[in-house]
């Protein structure tokens, strides 16, 4: 396979990626919705055409052909969702506007979630301040996930570890398998869902994430961090 050579064909072939377009089915009333993964085909790599109609088809704004209304319901439910930190404080992606995010999902018994976490704690230290993590435990024990974070020693500032007990933003987000991450620019907009392992700070996906940055006007977004 010839070697990637933009930073839109981010990541490579390990991982999965998915249409930003799903997000309208998260306009869906509560207790309807079913969540935004699935609806795959049977190679796993692309969401099927019809998710996007399935997802908003009981909304009321894709019932009055308001397509791009429900694409901000999504978004916001996205966006606005909260899960307490290990202190009981309410964390929201919200709270990380302004940076590009990875509200990743993953658990401590999940191989690839673990493996990915080195490449993805590099990434937000390269990026300083620019970039954080938002990582949703799906764990089922508090105390799994307090030995993980000792073995695993001292965090970066803007990588957030925080438990979802009742794995309600799993349910919100549809997350089928682990490890998930959902990509939000630095205005909350959601840029792509990536499934699987991946290296988060090779050259390309730095290349990548510079890019985002710089199409959304963060200062100092163009100096090359260090990898």
């Amino acid at each position: 396979m010839e070697p990637r050579e933009r930073a839109s064909d981010w990541p490579g072939p390990g991982s999965r990626v998915y249409s930003p377009d799903y997000v309208t089915s998260l306009s869906e009333p509560e207790g309807q919705w079913k969540g935004i993964a699935g609806g795959r085909d049977r190679g796993g790599f692309a969401f099927r055409a019809c998710l996007l109609l399935l997802g908003v088809s009981h909304s009321r704004d894709a019932a009055s052909g308001n397509h791009a209304q429900a694409e901000r319901d999504g978004e916001e439910r996205l966006a606005g969702f909260f899960v307490a930190d290990f202190d009981g404080k309410m964390v929201s992606p919200r709270d990380f506007a302004g940076k590009v995010l990875l509200v990743n999902v993953w658990a401590t018994w999940c191989a690839p979630c673990v493996k990915e976490f080195p490449s993805m704690m590099k990434l937000v230290e390269a990026f300083d301040g620019k970039v954080a993590v938002l990582a949703i435990s799906q764990d089922r024990s508090r105390e799994d996930i307090d030995s993980f974070v000792k073995a695993f020693g001292t965090l970066p500032k803007d990588f957030v570890i925080v438990w979802d007990k009742e794995r309600k933003s799993s349910e919100l987000l549809g997350t089928d398998a682990l490890p998930e991450t959902f990509i939000l620019t630095p205005q909350q907009k959601l840029l792509r869902k990536v499934a699987g392992e991946t290296n988060w700070s090779d050259a390309m996906a730095m290349d990548f994430f510079r890019d985002i940055l710089e199409a959304s006007a963060v200062p100092g977004a163009s100096s090359n961090p260090h990898h």
